[in-house]
């Protein structure tokens, strides 16, 4: 992409993350997932790895995605649509690895999370989100291979991984 280029996209996006941004709904499982209305694009990573901060980020807004100190605090797939009229979903996903919950509850959500990653029709991207250390765990390889066949592709700048196959948005 040319430079002119980047920057229009940039603008674009500028644009589409000042507009409206809320949070639509929480799924606890998938019988509440939202009716498949837009592409879906979902943060993937271990516990406190920061999938909430990126996405108030993304937002220019503290406090649209609930964020703790404590590992776990996601619990639910948590669902915000992004733009008038609505254009994309953003999916807050409960992390994997350390979590300050029952095991019983943490399996509950991995099941969760993997059952939406492998079947859900509007999902477009899942983008996994590293260790802050860089150091990649076998849950981080998991995630990955969660999404089934589908083509793997390093972020631009080699940071995180975008998952998918389907088509871009």
């Amino acid at each position: 992409m040319s430079e002119v280029a980047d920057q229009e996209l940039a603008e674009r996006a500028r644009k589409l993350f000042a507009g409206r941004v809320e949070f639509l709904k929480s799924a606890p499982s998938l019988q509440f997932l939202p009716d498949p209305e837009a592409p879906e694009v979902a943060f993937a990573g271990r516990s406190n790895v920061g999938k909430s901060s990126l996405l108030n980020a993304l937002a220019n807004r503290n406090g649209l995605a609930r964020t703790s100190n404590t590992p776990g605090r996601t619990q639910e797939l948590n669902f915000f649509d992004v733009g008038e009229p609505l254009l994309l979903r953003l999916v807050d996903m409960p992390g994997y690895g350390f979590a300050e919950a029952p095991k019983d509850l943490v399996k509950r959500w991995r099941h969760l999370v993997n059952d939406y990653l492998r079947g859900r029709a509007a999902l477009r991207r899942a983008l996994v989100l590293p260790r802050p250390q860089g150091r990649r765990s076998r849950n981080d390889a998991h995630a990955r291979r969660s999404r089934g066949q589908l083509s793997h592709r390093p972020h631009q700048g080699g940071q995180g991984e975008t998952i998918g196959a389907r088509p871009a948005l």
